[in-house]
């Protein structure tokens, strides 16, 4: 039995042009300016997104894609806004509790009560805008 040593070897002959097989996706250059690059990322969770909502089962999804949309990047500050909202419905029952106990001038109570009515309301439809 012999053993072939490094030096025993022959020479390998560098692959041909037809050895070599090309590759089976084009590479895709990358955008050249950021906004580009956004619009890029926002097509690819869009699509993801397209996927996630064609998965989800229920009879309200539409209703919350309606009230949050479906674009990737408005969707959770829709979210975050509404729940901004409804803390400020929280306390606005809580100056109205304070103020029918008397904890609280009425006046006042009324006062900041619109201020939080206008809070709960501005904010969902300037995030949703875009």
């Amino acid at each position: 039995m012999s053993t072939r040593t490094l030096t025993d070897a022959e020479p390998v002959a560098p692959p041909t042009a037809a050895a070599v097989v090309p590759p089976t996706t084009t590479p895709v250059a990358p955008p050249s300016s950021p906004q580009q690059q956004d619009q890029q990322q926002d097509q690819q969770q869009a699509a993801a997104g397209d996927e996630r909502r064609r998965r989800r089962r229920g009879p309200w999804a539409w209703l919350a894609d309606a009230v949050l949309s479906t674009h990737p990047r408005i969707r959770p500050r829709a979210g975050m806004s509404l729940l901004v909202s409804l803390l400020y419905l929280c306390w606005s029952a809580a100056e109205a509790y304070c103020a029918a106990v008397g904890l609280m001038d009425a006046q006042a109570a009324r006062l900041m009560i619109a201020v939080n009515a206008v809070g709960a309301v501005a904010f969902w439809p300037f995030i949703r805008s875009g």
